[in-house]
């Protein structure tokens, strides 16, 4: 479910987002894959851990706005690497380009686990980017320095 944000409450909902998640204001995009029509990026220092479980931070970015006016999506994803497959926990809808701008709308429902299919940009992020730092976390318990 979508929720749209007036400008006012936008605000104190990027800083409640911010703050809850644990993430800094300006995040370090990576690039993973482009199109004519859009950019994905990954924020590699938002990884996180727990079991088999991987959190990331991911943006899609547009060359035009979407047909509700958004330029850019910024999503928590949730990887379970052994079992190839993903789903969204939130989504963040910018107006501006690079999560920027005016926050549009949120969704805060975790989606449907889906399968990760190769050649897609789910696969590039878990086959190029978390199974890359996977090993940072094998020695960290679930929940703990993460």
């Amino acid at each position: 479910m979508r929720v749209h944000c007036r400008p006012a409450a936008a605000r104190w909902t990027v800083a409640l987002a911010l703050l809850a998640c644990g993430l800094p204001g300006r995040a370090a995009w990576t690039p993973v894959e482009g199109t004519a029509n859009s950019y994905d990026y990954v924020d590699l220092a938002s990884v996180r851990a727990d079991g088999t479980l991987r959190r990331v931070w991911t943006l899609h970015d547009l060359m035009e706005p979407d047909q509700e006016g958004d330029r850019s999506y910024r999503s928590l994803l949730e990887y379970h690497c052994p079992e190839r497959r993903y789903r969204t926990l939130q989504t963040l809808f910018f107006a501006g380009a690079m999560a920027s701008g005016r926050l549009t709308g949120r969704s805060s429902q975790p989606g449907a686990w889906r399968a990760v299919h190769s050649g897609s940009v789910s696969a590039s992020i878990m086959a190029e980017r978390l199974s890359n730092i996977t090993a940072l976390f094998d020695g960290l318990q679930p929940g703990v320095g993460n």
